[in-house]
């Protein structure tokens, strides 16, 4: 049937890119990034968020100029450009002193009812906004803040390595991905409804 024909010519042309896509050609991690964020950006993330927290609790427990001292030396170690900001969306430079106003990704999030993480690719850097909330110990000194309020912004931006998106991950979905084309076309071809209408006929 011509019907078998096209649909089986259709999947094997979807196995081929498949296969295909298990080595490292493109569409590149950074392609996929809309569609798909792998598990490589999740570990960014977690990274950002460790020094997210490390950055709000040495500014809690000790002198708030320390937080900073800090943050220099995480961009110094490891390359980072991070930004601080208030819950209106100024750039903190330093304990008292404020630059300018961050840009619509920042001011999204200062708008939003329920501010959330904002992340995208740029050019060759990775960048992340994490909003900052309050807790019961940052009332100390956000004391018109209550527990789930916005007191802030940090913002992340770093190079990256897409090839290390062909690793595993992309190779088990691929082949994941592979082995269920197979299987669609070994039905197609198993497929053939002109042989049981013959059979109906016939009986």
């Amino acid at each position: 049937m011509k019907l078998r024909l096209i649909l089986s010519i259709f999947v094997i042309i979807l196995i081929i890119i498949s296969i295909s896509q298990i080595f490292t050609i493109p569409p590149y991690s950074e392609d996929m990034y809309k569609a798909y964020k792998s598990g490589y950006y999740t570990e960014l993330d977690r990274g950002f968020n460790i020094i997210k927290d490390a950055f709000v609790s040495i500014k809690t427990m000790t002198e708030p100029g320390y937080g900073w001292i800090f943050i220099s030396e995480m961009e110094k170690k490891y390359g980072f450009k991070i930004k601080i900001y208030d819950d209106k969306g100024l750039e903190i430079m330093v304990p008292g002193e404020k630059g300018g106003a961050g840009d619509e990704v920042i001011q999204k999030i200062v708008n939003s009812p329920r501010p959330e993480v904002q992340d995208k690719i740029i050019k060759d850097r990775y960048f992340s906004a994490i909003p900052v909330v309050a807790e019961r110990n940052c009332r100390f000194c956000h004391r018109m803040k209550n527990p789930g309020d916005l007191i802030g912004i940090i913002t992340f931006e770093r190079s990256y390595d897409s090839h290390i998106y062909y690793s595993s991950e992309r190779i088990l979905i691929f082949i994941f991905v592979t082995f269920i084309l197979s299987i669609f076309l070994f039905i197609i071809l198993k497929w053939n409804p002109g042989k049981k209408i013959k059979e109906m006929f016939d009986n």
